[in-house]
């Protein structure tokens, strides 16, 4: 009979993890590929209308993090993981642990192309796995374990793509045996959103036009604004979501001045920045990033961003 997983030997992992990634702290924000977001923060984050444009599996590694997506709340304790399809949207607070005064966590991102690689060499083995989609997962040793030598070795090895991507694919393997990567092989929906999102973000600023989109995914003006009319959302307000989702990992992963992060974005005020944002993460940016930065000098955050 298998051992019943302790939760001392849960602790000892997530804290093998914790120091694994502070030994990540300081590295140059590219050196993960875009492929994993390190979030600390000193003070609580309550952020609003949040959205990962890929299935992300988001794990609290100190403090706890409360997540709110439609009428369903998961609470996180050090180790559990939330894994979300790619395009929902949620509310989130981050909350530092009293006796450390900080909070930790990651977010491992899996883009199209690894997902399609891990389709081709996988797909025949579905039936043999439990694929129901699972949102709240309470950590395991083999999880947190795997999740701490992937980023020790992409820490040190990050710099071949190809290989990243195999390394990311054990990752989704070992979910999968454990029976929790349905909502990171399954697209939850077939939407036209996310493609927009991709051409926004190659150049957020740019004065992007319907005309321009149209033309690069080769469909009519009329066909494009019929999709977004039943998906609910209109080109302007599709184009801004995707601005702020920019503006966000920028406050969140550099120093740049917050008048150079609105240009970056496209807005020519500063101030409207500041407000479109707050509306639509309910912190400012100042706010936001007071949040991460530590009396002593402050923590970094590595951008929730894929490379192209």
């Amino acid at each position: 009979m298998k051992k019943p997983v302790q939760p001392s030997d849960i602790l000892d992992a997530v804290i093998e993890l914790r120091t694994e990634l502070d030994h990540s702290s300081r590295m140059d924000n590219e050196g993960y590929a875009g492929r994993l977001g390190i979030n600390r923060c000193k003070a609580r984050q309550p952020l609003t209308s949040m959205c990962f444009g890929v299935p992300t599996v988001m794990m609290t590694i100190t403090g706890r993090k409360i997540v709110s997506i439609e009428e369903n709340t998961y609470t996180l304790s050090p180790g559990d993981m939330l894994i979300l399809p790619e395009e929902v949207d949620f509310d989130v607070e981050n909350i530092p642990d009293r006796k450390l005064g900080r909070y930790l966590g990651v977010a491992i991102r899996f883009d199209a192309q690894t997902l399609s690689m891990f389709r081709d060499l996988y797909g025949d083995q579905f039936e043999n796995w439990d694929l129901t989609p699972r949102w709240h997962v309470s950590g395991s040793t083999k999880s947190i374990a795997a999740t701490a030598s992937w980023i020790s070795w992409i820490r040190r090895f990050s710099t071949d793509q190809t290989q990243v991507r195999h390394r990311m694919i054990e990752l989704l393997l070992l979910f999968a045996n454990q029976g929790v990567a349905g909502n990171l092989i399954f697209q939850l929906y077939n939407s036209w959103r996310p493609r927009l999102k991709q051409l926004f973000q190659l150049d957020p600023a740019r004065t992007w036009r319907i005309h321009d989109i149209c033309q690069r995914l080769a469909v009519s003006e009329s066909t494009l604004r019929r999709h977004l009319k039943e998906e609910g959302i209109g080109f302007r307000e599709l184009l801004e979501e995707s601005r702020l989702e920019h503006g966000m990992g920028l406050v969140m992963s550099t120093d740049m001045l917050i008048s150079q992060i609105s240009h970056a974005c496209g807005y020519q005020s500063q101030s409207r920045f500041s407000e479109r944002f707050k509306k639509r993460f309910s912190m400012s940016p100042v706010e936001l990033r007071n949040s991460r930065n530590a009396p002593d000098g402050g923590d970094n955050v590595v951008p929730l961003r894929l490379a192209d």
